[in-house]
């Protein structure tokens, strides 16, 4: 009942009958068990690799509840992780616009983009990522996941892939995080996408959670100043 992984042929140079094939066959299966374990072995170090990094970021982040050192702290990891030179993390601004919260361009706040606003609907491809609730890839500025804003602002930084995830925190999406390749052709690996996306769970969190620290302080102040 197992599966295929390969394929092993033998040659020769002059006609003959190779006869018994059997030892052949008991080789081949050798050869095969040995693929599937190499495989299998390499599939749990990355893993492994994976929970490593997700446990790294989740302690870091964990050890602030600043917002605004946990939103830039979550952007630099997430850049040098995916090897991008741009991320932006927006969050929700009621039902159909996106505020971007911190923008990173080659490890500095851009001042242009962050603060900004961007209308998001289903026929965007951050409208699509709050809606499915799963990363997404856009390869090309030819996607047709983007929509016109989206596009236009591709054209104008000069993007040339992107790939996007939601930030869920409770069960409910709080915002995206998209990193943004500027250099050139840039495809994402299925491995790659995984590790950033359980990144992704925990800033999500952990952005939940600042935010509802900056509230309660806010609240305190306006308290504090209302008695005095």
């Amino acid at each position: 009942g197992g599966g295929t992984v390969g394929l092993a042929s033998i040659f020769d140079d002059k006609p003959r009958d190779f006869g018994d094939l059997g030892l052949l066959q008991s080789l081949a299966q050798v050869a095969a068990n040995a693929i599937a374990n190499t495989r299998l072995y390499d599939a749990l170090e990355r893993s492994a690799d994976r929970v490593g990094i997700v446990g790294d970021v989740s302690f870091e982040l964990s050890s602030s509840l600043d917002l605004g050192d946990v939103l830039h702290s979550t952007a630099r990891r997430l850049c040098a992780l995916a090897d991008v030179p741009s991320c932006d993390i927006y969050t929700l601004a009621g039902e159909d616009r996106l505020e971007c919260v911190v923008s990173l361009v080659e490890g500095e706040v851009d001042d242009a983009w962050q603060d900004r606003t961007l209308a998001v609907d289903t026929s965007s491809a951050l409208g699509t990522v709050i809606e499915r609730r799963m990363p997404l890839v856009i390869a090309s500025p030819d996607d047709p996941l983007l929509g016109d804003e989206e596009r236009a602002l591709w054209a104008r930084d000069g993007v040339t892939a992107a790939a996007a995830f939601p930030l869920v925190s409770k069960g409910e999406v709080i915002g995206v995080l998209e990193l943004l390749e500027t250099r050139g052709p840039r495809a994402f690996e299925r491995d790659e996408i995984d590790t950033i996306a359980g990144v992704c769970r925990v800033a999500a969190l952990a952005i939940d959670n600042a935010d509802h620290v900056k509230d309660l302080q806010l609240r305190n102040r306006e308290n504090e100043l209302l008695n005095e």
